[in-house]
């Protein structure tokens, strides 16, 4: 997440910001594949700016196949989810297929 300073006159930065990461993943055999689950939450705040709050929720679900020896198969949904404290929330959902081969 890109992060920028300004410097005041008096050389400290006008920026302040904290956060933090908390996740939370899983993953289960199921069927021919495997179910890989995980939840991640993060939180930002600048101490000097109001209602600078904002909230991240990130969800990655993929099941893995093999179809070879050499191939796997996975498809993978992801969403991106931004709150902020005027109650405005913002949700960005990725579908994806990865294919990954060894040779």
């Amino acid at each position: 997440m890109p992060c920028s300073l300004t410097m005041r006159t008096d050389g400290n930065p006008t920026n302040a910001p904290n956060g933090f990461l908390v996740g939370a993943g899983a993953s289960i055999k199921a069927g021919p594949g495997t179910l890989q689950v995980s939840v991640d939450y993060s939180g930002t705040d600048n101490a000097e700016i109001d209602n600078s709050d904002r909230g991240y929720v990130y969800t990655d679900l993929r099941y893995a196949m093999r179809l070879h020896p050499r191939v796997t198969f996975t498809p993978r949904y992801r969403t991106y989810t931004t709150m902020t404290p005027d109650v405005s929330t913002n949700v960005v959902n990725r579908v994806e297929m990865i294919i990954e081969g060894s040779f």
